[in-house]
């Protein structure tokens, strides 16, 4: 997924990855990928601070594809990016 999103940032000028654009990339480099791994995987990148996960903005009813949003805290996570590296 990492590689996924820096190949991103790099092809598009920093725009940030949608979830499930990202989860599609991620399925088709892993295979038998599921949801519940998929956010495992975030989360591990999360908490490694090797991405930022950005929020929905706007109306729930609006979510495109909402089970591959994230609920991080009190935010629904829909869009990741790479840290940058110090």
């Amino acid at each position: 997924m990492l590689e996924s999103l820096s190949r991103r940032q790099s092809d598009r000028t920093a725009e940030d990855c949608p979830l499930p654009e990202l989860y599609r990339q991620a399925r088709q480099a892993a295979g038998a990928l599921t949801i519940g791994s998929f956010h495992d995987g975030l989360r591990q990148l999360l908490e490694d601070g090797s991405i930022y996960l950005h929020p929905w903005a706007g109306p729930l009813y609006a979510l495109p594809q909402p089970p591959l949003a994230l609920l991080v805290g009190h935010e629904i996570a829909y869009y990741a990016s790479p840290r940058k590296a110090a």
